[in-house]
């Protein structure tokens, strides 16, 4: 602070007044502001107006904090009798089925083999007497449609092929039923189911 209100910013010249303290200073080498009455003032109003330390803030009790549920372990794996640990997750053995429902499909099957059995040798049989009377009439002449040699040969080795399928999805279809369970029949040795009381094919009972 300066001793003297020349040098003073605050201080007007033209005026005589000292513009901070807004009071007029008779003495420029005496500043109103250097008064011990004035000193005195400020320092009370500096005191009042510095701001007080902060008192120390209440604090509230610290609140317990929420237990962490912790990931519980893993369990550990089954040991085999032998100590050494298994890898893996076991797999279940798959259920058995029952005996009956096994013989339920087994006797279903079968019963589905026989059924085409029957019709394809009742086909088959049909077959070979149109097949017979057909190649009769082509061999004497006596067809009622006048063909070229060339004409019967093609129709017979059609005929001819026809048979042969035939006779091939008998043979499966009986070595099928055998496998199954059938047995033959005494009489017409037709396989025949084991729960049959008669042979379907030639209708004799089982004796």
């Amino acid at each position: 602070m300066p001793k003297s209100c020349i040098g003073c910013v605050f201080y007007s010249r033209a005026r005589r007044r000292c513009i901070k303290l807004g009071v007029p200073v008779d003495d420029p080498k005496k500043p109103p502001c250097m008064l011990p009455e004035r000193a005195a003032a400020e320092a009370s109003a500096g005191a009042r107006a510095a701001p007080s330390p902060p008192a120390a803030e209440e604090r509230a009790p610290p609140r317990p904090e929420p237990l962490a549920l912790r990931p519980s372990a893993p369990l550990a794996a089954p040991q085999s009798p032998g100590g050494r640990e298994r890898t893996g997750t076991p797999s279940a053995p798959p259920p058995a089925l029952p005996a009956a429902a096994k013989r339920v499909t087994v006797e279903d099957e079968l019963s589905r083999v026989l059924d085409e059995l029957i019709k394809t040798r009742r086909e088959l049989e049909e077959f070979m007497r149109t097949y017979f009377k057909f190649r009769e009439e082509a061999m004497s002449g006596r067809v009622s449609v006048v063909r070229s040699e060339r004409d019967l040969e093609l129709a017979l080795r059609d005929l001819e092929e026809r048979k042969e399928l035939l006779h091939k999805r008998l043979i499966e279809l009986d070595r099928r039923a055998i496998e199954l369970g059938a047995v033959r029949c005494p009489v017409c040795n037709f396989p025949v189911a084991p729960s049959e009381d008669r042979c379907p094919y030639c209708r004799t009972p089982r004796r």
